[in-house]
């Protein structure tokens, strides 16, 4: 196996015209990642050099979020150059748009994640300029991760006139640079890339090439100069998605095609604007075409994607008499048509008008129209300072944004008058005023959270170690798996503690010794595993015999939520993980499909966002909730019963689906003599306390034992 530095090289899992990228394995931390080799030849060239560490620069600027690969490190080995990136088990966004058509729910919710990672990039100065399907990183849950920072800019320090692109995602301002002089920011060449991109997932690969067959013909003599044209020429523009396919919501439709607007001053000016106009898309119908074994009856031009590679662009200026930048989007088109409806329906009743009267009459009525339909109500700017990182702005209980890594976040054309602005952030009070403006003002808001946990430890050792899970809302069930986990959905905790590890023998005969409470007895595995195996979970104890160890040791049993909050949240993104310690399953992470339990926190791998160990495999979890429907589940027939009580985190005889944070199993509170046989012996338990609750306030007076 090939090593570099400390990394082995599993794979070579892509190659472009700037590297190579390898999967590899840090051995030490047990963590896969992405080891991006810019190619040998390149590395020798000056200027190929610089680029490599300005993007390792852009790399370090990066903010923290869900759906941006995190850079890791960067090194060079006998003159070879090596960045280090967090590995996405899953597929590009490309092989998604190659099956065919995608729902538009989920074109709606990839166009917002991707967006909500532009916001963010944009607002630390950092233009992407290479946003492509290739780019765009899915994970195994479906979430996508912007990627390849290669050829991005510092807003602050590059003019954005580099020649480095992709030609069927290149902004027309990025190839004729003249046009962003006339206004405008350069975030929105991103915007641009994406509109098309979404463009794409609506529509499939095959019927994508049919609408620009055009441009794919000419694209045979020319890949490069046949994109570079359309995208420059006024008068080519893309039809509206809800006329290709009227599936398509007309919200979605009008939203992409703005994104896709070749006039600055008509296309989003920030990701911020483009998502909020997202929110108000309807749900979704199911899009019929939208089967990924579906074939289209037409064949589609098939020819070389060169236009998707990233490399060097010829430079081009602006063509002499090729007409100007004018409003000739399809979606202003439809305006136009429904103005000339207007002036059709108001000739045929006004033949009392003469000819110059009703001229001058309509060109008024087209100008107010006119006025109606372009001319935006400004609304007033909100400023937003001092909310903690990791926080969300909510304005009338609709969130708007997360701010930057200094606190700040700016809310442009907010309806006049006055709104209700809240910050809220995990293990903080929220913070909630009212700010009035009129149209064209800026008022600032300067948050005040109130730490909720002030003064708690994050680990404590009460009867045990333990962790702070801090109060603050997360979303508990997922809608993508198994019905009773649905819906998702919103839900708020105080804080409490949690068991870092699970009850192990030794704990529970300390138990069993101090109240003569009957011990267990031995497994299907082998006898002597009570005993002989103290540092291993407790196994084959009921529900009560669970109970009646937490009341002996200060503490009580978790409830379902708590349980899952400790799993499955990650405080600083706001993002559920799909197992504990990522959205991706790692083999090795968790004791699984094995013999027989191991002993507790010996694959720390396994831990939570919070630093909870083991909760995936090794032993199910009572929690002391009985299994019941969540509230609005779409299907709630089932095995509900107030009989049956939550267990959680799979076993070491399950398998990675049992171990999912939010997938959940239910057993009787007792054992029959059939479960003494099998199904006893993989349930054992940990412990929560409320951090108010009494008997822990008195343990934090004696001021002992408290780890900081």
């Amino acid at each position: 196996m090939a090593r570099i530095k400390q990394y082995e090289i599993l794979e070579t899992i892509g190659k472009g015209g700037m590297g190579t990228v390898y999967k590899a394995y840090h051995p030490l931390q047990r963590k896969y990642v992405a080891l991006k080799e810019i190619h040998p030849e390149l590395a020798g060239d000056a200027d190929h050099r610089q680029r490599f560490e300005q993007e390792i620069r852009i790399l370090s600027e990066l903010p923290a979020h869900p759906h941006i690969v995190a850079f890791r490190d960067s090194f060079e080995v006998d003159d070879r150059l090596f960045l280090v990136m967090n590995y996405v088990e899953g597929q590009t966004l490309r092989s998604l748009i190659q099956r065919g058509p995608v729902e538009s729910s989920q074109v709606l919710r990839i166009l917002d994640q991707l967006l909500s990672a532009l916001e963010v990039i944009h607002q630390a100065g950092i233009i992407h300029r290479d946003l492509k399907p290739e780019n765009i990183l899915l994970d195994q849950g479906g979430l996508p991760c912007l990627s390849d920072f290669g050829i991005s800019e510092n807003a602050s320090v590059s003019s954005s006139k580099t020649s480095l692109g992709t030609a069927k995602y290149l902004a027309p301002e990025l190839i004729e640079p003249e046009r962003g002089e006339t206004g405008g920011n350069p975030g929105q060449a991103d915007l641009y890339a994406l509109g098309i991109v979404g463009f794409e997932l609506a529509l499939g690969a095959a019927r994508f090439q049919e609408v620009f067959r055009k441009v794919y013909r000419e694209a045979k003599d020319n890949p490069t100069g046949a994109w570079l044209d359309w995208h420059c020429n006024p008068e080519t523009v893309a039809p509206l998605l809800h006329e290709l396919q009227p599936n398509i919501p007309i919200q979605l439709s009008r939203v992409i095609a703005r994104l896709m607007s070749k006039n600055m001053k008509d296309r989003y000016s920030t990701a911020e604007t483009a998502r909020r106009d997202l929110k108000s898309v309807p749900s979704a119908p199911v899009n019929p075409h939208s089967d990924t074994q579906r074939i289209e009856k037409k064949s589609p031009v098939h020819v070389h994607e060169v236009a998707t590679l990233t490399h060097q662009l010829p430079k081009r200026n602006k063509v002499e008499g090729r007409p100007s930048m004018k409003v000739k989007s399809k979606f202003n088109s439809l305006r136009l048509s429904q103005l000339k409806l207007l002036v059709r329906r108001f000739n045929t009743r006004t033949s009392w008008l003469t000819g110059s009267a009703l001229a001058i009459w309509l060109t008024l009525t087209a100008v107010c129209l006119a006025l109606f339909f372009f001319i935006k109500v400004p609304g007033f700017t909100v400023v937003v300072q001092g909310a903690p990182f990791g926080s969300e702005v909510l304005v009338d209980n609709e969130v708007h944004g997360i701010p930057a890594p200094d606190g700040t976040i700016r809310l442009y054309g907010m309806k006049a008058g006055n709104r209700v602005v809240k910050v809220r952030c995990e293990g903080f009070g929220d913070f909630r005023t009212s700010v009035t403006g009129r149209d064209g003002e800026v008022q600032t808001v300067v948050a005040q959270l109130r730490a909720e946990n002030d003064g708690l430890p994050s680990e404590i050792e009460y009867s045990g170690p333990m962790i702070l899970i801090p109060a603050g809302e997360f979303i508990l069930g997922d809608d993508t798996h198994q019905p009773n986990e649905k819906p998702a959905h919103r839900v708020k905790l105080d804080d409490y503690y949690i068991d870092k590890l699970e009850v192990t023998n030794a704990q529970y005969k300390a138990f069993c010794d101090a109240t003569k409470h009957a011990p267990p007895t031995d497994p299907w595995w082998g006898k002597n595993y009570f005993l002989g195996s103290p540092a291993a979970p407790v196994v084959g104890v009921t529900l009560e015999d669970a109970r009646a160890y937490a009341t002996w040791a200060g503490k009580r049993l978790p409830s379902e939520v708590e349980w899952e909050k400790a799993a499955s949240w990650d405080p600083n993104s706001k993002t559920k993980r799909m197992w504990p310690w990522a959205t991706l399953y790692t083999p090795g992470n968790a004791v699984l499909d094995a013999q027989l339990p191991q002993t507790v926190g010996i694959r720390p791998a396994s831990a939570s966002a919070y630093g909870v160990q083991d909760l995936a495999g090794n032993v199910a979890e009572w929690t002391d909730s009985p299994y019941l429907a969540y509230p609005n589940n779409p299907q709630p027939a089932g095995d509900y019963s107030e009989g049956l009580f939550v267990v959680r985190g799979g076993s070491f005889h399950g398998n990675a689906e049992d171990a999912r944070t939010t997938r959940r199993m239910f057993h009787a509170p007792m054992f029959t003599k059939s479960d003494l046989e099998e199904r006893s012996w993989l349930i054992g338990f940990r412990c929560a306390i409320a951090a108010k609750d009494p008997r822990l306030t008195a343990f934090f007076q004696q001021d002992k034992r408290v780890l900081n």
